[in-house]
């Protein structure tokens, strides 16, 4: 098992150190990478992020903790986070790996046809 995680986009070459509690089956995108993608993709994800904390922070409280049902919407509302950030980093990623590979300015695929042209 490697030491390092790979940034998601093919043409990317970032690594970053793996730390030793995370799980090793998620992908990782650089900053470079993530500050070509589009803004209004950048501002979902961290709109369901702060969502999903916020919904977190609330099921700790203890009146919602005693209701019946407690159990079986924690789960529905995790398969719906799940989905929803899922479709977005889909579309993170996707976003950044078309953009790369045409070459746009700043971005990996950009940096890679200046080495190859070197």
């Amino acid at each position: 098992m490697t030491d390092r995680i790979a940034c998601c986009i093919p043409e990317c070459r970032r690594s970053f150190k793996r730390k030793g509690d995370e799980p090793g089956n998620y992908e990782i995108m650089c900053g470079r990478c993530w500050r070509t993608t589009d803004p209004r993709l950048r501002a979902r994800y961290k709109a369901l992020r702060a969502r999903e904390r916020l919904v977190l922070r609330l099921m700790r409280l203890k009146a919602i903790r005693n209701k019946r049902s407690f159990g079986i919407q924690v789960e529905a509302l995790h398969a719906l986070f799940d989905r929803a950030c899922a479709r977005n980093w889909a579309a993170l990623k996707e976003d950044a790996t078309i953009k790369s590979a045409l070459g746009v300015e700043g971005t990996a695929g950009a940096l890679a046809a200046h080495r190859r042209a070197a």
